[in-house]
């Protein structure tokens, strides 16, 4: 089963089991309003069904949420809607293979997510070149 159809499947009982992470979130806000600053447009990687992308959304000028399942994406677009949440671009992406140009964004967010990855030092990578960064990822990174 591709990793995408595992998520896919985990979509409809992700917002419960994230529950668990609640109490490290009001922190994790409160970093993304400190280290927003000249960061305007975002990439957010592994949105999920949006624990963060709200928050991104209401401090930058652009967020392009992306998850690698579609459930996922469908699930976030149903949550955004429903809170209210607009300007928020969606796509469904892989972290290892992003859709996007050299240097297009100011930032990449991704939260509990790498430890997942197939590939994070891949991933990695791919980060380093959408925010126009070289990064160095030894082996021992790849599994």
């Amino acid at each position: 089963m591709s990793e995408a159809a595992v998520w896919d499947k985990l979509a409809r009982w992700y917002d419960r089991a994230v529950r668990l992470f609640d109490r490290s979130y009001p922190a994790v806000r409160e970093r993304l309003r400190r280290d927003r600053e000249g960061r305007q447009r975002v990439l957010e990687i592994a949105a999920g069904t949006g624990q963060f992308t709200p928050d991104l959304a209401g401090i930058c000028e652009q967020v392009v949420a992306s998850d690698l399942a579609p459930a996922m994406v469908e699930r976030l677009r149903q949550s955004l809607r429903e809170r209210g949440v607009e300007g928020v671009d969606l796509a469904v992406m892989d972290a290892t293979s992003i859709d996007a140009p050299d240097a297009a964004f100011d930032a990449v967010f991704c939260a509990n997510a790498l430890h997942v990855m197939k590939e994070p030092a891949r991933a990695l990578q791919e980060f380093g070149r959408v925010l126009q960064i070289r990064i160095h990822c030894h082996d021992h990174l790849t599994p």
